[in-house]
């Protein structure tokens, strides 16, 4: 290697380890997780979102770290973006079920079915530093939305005071998601290669002190504030085992976690100092983003041009926590998938396809949870380009998900106090207001459907 080249390496390789220490000890910045949806990786995505047995790129930091130890070195640049059509249709309530003053309320009742177009950059870095039975990754994911986004929203009745609307729970900000990936891979024998890995997620505290000048006008208040910033830490695990040259079988295990924000109000009201309720404290939790734990496993088979994989995924979606941490009453689910590759001096055909069933109970009572069965489709490719005596992999994958139509219907008898309508639906009734309603805008019935299609591609440089 020539002088210039060698600098050129030297200067890489400090800058490469200087933004991996920002990101190590930047966490902060960090949401989680658009990978729960579309997956990681332009070869895995391709594939219908396998990797636990078939990743050797830096895909395998998220579906099974094990598999760092079968990547090369490597600096890898992926853009992904995101298009949708969906459709949420809400039925017309009955005369007589809207409350007093319903017309006054700031947003008409409707659906919100925009999802952020999820343009996004993931930079991922895989290294052994010298050591031939062990690498070491790092990834960084950041959507075009912008950094440290929150949004959270009633999925109930309580929603018609704001958006008065319903809208894709596992969707929609969820999609807008920054993280961090560390892990490792080691070579533990010639047929068992084993890793562990993390996922840091941010946890945002705020202390608000309150002061109200005139308790008959809350609007004029003066306030200090206290906001830190905190992680939350889950553990990703994994281990892969080849027992023959044409057969590898793959498990990890990744640790539920969410994020959101603890807040803490201490509210003093002028002239009221000595009262013994005085200050009033609020304590506010919300929650913008929960990740369910996941047990995946898959087998590869293959070992010349043709290879398949099947997978399947169980996810713990039963402490699934809801905007506000409270459990929302979700089922546990089992993923299925199977992906094809055709390759051949370095060139690739990839093909896949995954059945992803929801969580989410049929809507019978007051909450308003949208979400669909889907079924994915993806298609992708491969081809190496050599360039300055360096090698570049260059892949792109398309991705179809089908949202399979659902309607939701409210029914009778689900709340205590409510009595049968005349059309057999829930009786949604303010009891404080005898013969009106709620007003909740899923009420008495919604269905939903739609598509998104996800693309990208991926360039990695292995040096």
């Amino acid at each position: 290697m020539c002088w210039w080249r060698q600098a050129l390496w030297r200067l890489f390789v400090k800058l490469v380890n200087l933004l991996l220490l920002v990101l190590i000890l930047s966490p902060g910045v960090l949401r989680a997780s658009a990978f729960d949806t579309f997956g990681l990786g332009s070869r895995s995505r391709a594939m219908g979102n396998t990797g636990v047995a078939i990743s050797t790129d830096i895909s395998a930091i998220y579906y099974n770290p094990a598999n760092l130890s079968f990547v090369d070195n490597c600096l890898s640049i992926e853009i992904s973006r995101s298009l949708a059509e969906l459709e949420i249709l809400l039925g017309d309530r009955p005369a007589g079920y809207d409350p007093l003053n319903y017309e006054s309320l700031q947003s008409g009742r409707g659906a919100n079915t925009q999802l952020p177009s999820h343009f996004a950059l993931a930079v991922g870095y895989v290294h052994n530093f010298g050591l031939p039975w062990l690498k070491l990754g790092a990834l960084v994911y950041l959507p075009y939305s912008g950094i440290g986004n929150q949004s959270t929203s009633y999925p109930d009745q309580r929603e018609q005071y704001f958006s008065n609307s319903i809208h894709f729970e596992l969707l929609g900000s969820r999609l807008e998601t920054q993280l961090i990936h560390l892990g490792f891979g080691v070579v533990a024998a010639d047929w068992l290669r084993l890793g562990a890995g993390v996922s840091i997620m941010p946890q945002s505290l705020s202390r608000a002190q309150v002061y109200t000048k005139n308790p008959v006008n809350p609007t004029e208040v003066d306030m200090n504030l206290d906001v830190r910033q905190s992680a939350n830490i889950a553990a990703n695990l994994g281990a892969t085992l080849s027992p023959w040259k044409f057969l590898t079988v793959g498990l990890s295990w990744r640790q539920g976690q969410h994020y959101g924000l603890e807040t803490e109000n201490e509210i003093q009201i002028k002239g009221m100092e000595t009262s013994s309720e005085i200050p009033y404290v609020q304590e506010i939790n919300t929650v913008s983003n929960h990740s369910p734990s996941e047990f995946l496993a898959g087998v590869k088979f293959g070992k010349g041009m043709a290879k398949v994989t099947v997978e399947g995924s169980y996810r713990r979606w039963k402490d699934y926590l809801n905007s506000h941490g409270d459990i929302a009453g979700f089922g546990d689910t089992l993923e299925v998938a199977t992906g094809f590759e055709l390759a051949g001096s370095g060139k690739a055909l990839r093909l896949g396809a995954r059945w992803v069933p929801s969580p989410v109970e049929e809507q019978t009572g007051r909450t308003n949870y949208v979400d669909n069965d889907r079924a994915v489709l993806s298609v992708g490719g491969g081809y190496p380009v050599s360039f300055l005596g360096s090698r570049f992999d260059l892949s792109a994958f398309v991705q179809l998900h089908i949202m399979l139509a659902r309607e939701n219907t409210k029914t009778a008898g689900t709340y205590a106090g409510c009595t049968e309508a005349d059309n057999g639906l829930v009786c949604d009734e303010n009891l404080e207001l005898p013969g009106l309603q709620t007003g909740n805008p899923g009420f008495p019935w919604f269905s939903s459907g739609g598509w998104i299609v996800n693309a990208g591609g991926t360039a990695t440089w292995k040096f």
